[in-house]
C-alpha cells in the first residue's frame, strides 16, 4: 500500500500540480530535455521605441495587459500551492492498490474574469491600432457609420475578407481595398492564411471575447491534466484527460507491487468555437504574443522585424513620455515569468534534493538558503546544462556542474559526495 501513498503526499506532488497546471509544461519534460525560454527579437543593434505618435497608446494598453495577467497568475499560484487542489486518496481492493480522485478545490472566480479582461484589452489594442491608423491615413473625418464599421475582422476565408471589405462603409474611403497597405495588412492577419483557421490567434480572441461579452462568462475547469508512472518510457503520451472526474481511479497496480506516480492537475479555459479545453495560461500568452509581436507591428508598419515592444511597465505610475516610459520598461512577458518562477520552484527542489543525497542531509540547509536566493531566472539557465550533460551521459560535465554548485553553496556538510 505504502509505494503509491507515499508518492501521493502534498510535498511530493505539490510542485507538479503547480507546473502542469499554470505552465502546462510537465515535471518530467522540465527535467530531461533543453529548458527554453523565447529569446527576444533583435534585428537592430539596439531596442529602439518605433511606436509613432499616434500609436502610443498600443504600447500603454499592452502593459495593462501584461500587469493583469499576471494579477491572475499569482493568483494561480496562491491556489496551486501545497497541497495543490487535486485531492487524492489510496484505496485498496482484494487485488488492486489504486488512486482515486476524491476532490477538486474551488478555482477562484477571479481567474475566468480577469482571463476575459486581458484577451477584452488585448482585442481593444488591435482596434484602437487600426482606428489610428486609419484616422492617420484619411484626409477627412470618417463618418458616423464609417467608424461604426472599423473593426479588425476574424474571416475563416478569403471569400468572406473580400465581402467584408465590400460593405459600403468601409468602401467608401477606400483603405481596406486589396492591393492598399492597410488591406495587405489586415489580409496577412486573417485566420485564412493557415490551414487550422480555428487555432489561429485572432480566431481564438475573438471567439473568446465574443463569448464572454455575448453569452455568458468564460468557461474554466480544473482536473488531472497528467499522469505519469516511474516506470513508464519517457516519450509515453500520458494525458490524462478522459480519466473522468471526482470519484475516477486515475491509477492503479497490483498489491504488492512498487510503482511510483507523479499527477498534475490542469487549469483549463474551454474555446467556445470549438469546446476543446487548452491550458489557461497557455492560451493567454499565446495570444498576447500574437497581439504584441505579430498583429500590432503588421498594422502599422507592415513588418514584424522590430524590436518587441516591451510588456513589462508599471502603469499605475505617470511618466512624462512614451520614450520614457519605454526605457524603463522590462522585456519579460507577464507570462514568461509566471513559467519562470513554477520552473524555478520545481528545479530548486529537485536540485537541492539531487544535492543533498549526495552530500548528505546535513547540507540541505545550505543548499536550500543558497537557492532561495538565486533568481528564477538564473535557476532555469544553470540547470539547462546539466539537463544537456544527463542527455549525452556525460558524466565529466555533470560533475563538473555539481562541483561548481558545491562551491557555491558552501555546504556544511563534510562528508563526499558519491561517485556517479
Amino acid at each position: 500500500m505504502g509505494a503509491l501513498t507515499k508518492r501521493l503526499t502534498p510535498r511530493s506532488t505539490s510542485l507538479r500540480q503547480r507546473v502542469r497546471a499554470v505552465t502546462g509544461e510537465p515535471h518530467h519534460r522540465l527535467l530531461q530535455t533543453r529548458i527554453t525560454v523565447r529569446p527576444t527579437l533583435r534585428t537592430v543593434s539596439a531596442p529602439i521605441f518605433w511606436l509613432p505618435d499616434h500609436q502610443r497608446h498600443a504600447f500603454y494598453t499592452i502593459a495593462h495587459a501584461d500587469a493583469t495577467i499576471d494579477r491572475m497568475a499569482r493568483i494561480l499560484e496562491t491556489y496551486l500551492q501545497p497541497p495543490g487542489p487535486l485531492d487524492l486518496r489510496s484505496r485498496l481492493t482484494p487485488t488492486n492498490e489504486e488512486v482515486v480522485l476524491v476532490g477538486i478545490a474551488p478555482l477562484p472566480e477571479a481567474v475566468p474574469r480577469l482571463f476575459s479582461d486581458v484577451l477584452n484589452q488585448l482585442r481593444n489594442v488591435l482596434e484602437h491600432t487600426l482606428s489610428a491608423e486609419v484616422r492617420q491615413w484619411l484626409p477627412r473625418d470618417l463618418t458616423v457609420d464609417e467608424a461604426r464599421a472599423l473593426e479588425v475582422p476574424a474571416t475563416g476565408s478569403e471569400a468572406a475578407f473580400d465581402a467584408w471589405i465590400r460593405h459600403k462603409h468601409r468602401k467608401s474611403h477606400g483603405l481596406f481595398v486589396r492591393g492598399s497597405d492597410l488591406g495587405e495588412r489586415l489580409a496577412r492577419l486573417q485566420p485564412w492564411n493557415r490551414h487550422d483557421a480555428d487555432m489561429h490567434p485572432l480566431r481564438r480572441l475573438v471567439a473568446h471575447t465574443n463569448a464572454a461579452k455575448h453569452q455568458a462568462p468564460t468557461v474554466t475547469t480544473v482536473r488531472v491534466g497528467k499522469v505519469v508512472r516511474d516506470s513508464a518510457r519517457r516519450d509515453d503520451p500520458s494525458d490524462a484527460h478522459d480519466l473522468g472526474g471526482v470519484g475516477s481511479v486515475i491509477a492503479s497496480v497490483p498489491r504488492g507491487t512498487v510503482e511510483g506516480i507523479s499527477v498534475w492537475p490542469q487549469v483549463a479555459v474551454r474555446r467556445p468555437h470549438t469546446a476543446e479545453l487548452r491550458t489557461l495560461m497557455w492560451e493567454v500568452r499565446e495570444i498576447e504574443e500574437w497581439v504584441r509581436l505579430t498583429a500590432v507591428p503588421i498594422l502599422i508598419t507592415g513588418r514584424t522585424d522590430l524590436p518587441e515592444l516591451r510588456p513589462h511597465l508599471d502603469v499605475n505610475e505617470g511618466f512624462e513620455s512614451a520614450t520614457h516610459a519605454w526605457s524603463v520598461a522590462r522585456e519579460k512577458s507577464a507570462a514568461v515569468r509566471a513559467s519562470e518562477r513554477l520552473q524555478a520552484a520545481v528545479l530548486r527542489d529537485d536540485i537541492a534534493q539531487m544535492m543533498v543525497a549526495e552530500d548528505g542531509e546535513a547540507s540541505r540547509d545550505a543548499y536550500t538558503q543558497w537557492l532561495g536566493a538565486v533568481e528564477d531566472a538564473r535557476v532555469v539557465a544553470m540547470f539547462e546544462p546539466l539537463g544537456l550533460a544527463a542527455k549525452r551521459h556525460d558524466y565529466q560535465s555533470i560533475m563538473a556542474i555539481t562541483g561548481q554548485w558545491r562551491k557555491e553553496a558552501r555546504p556544511s556538510a563534510q562528508g563526499h559526495p558519491r561517485p556517479v
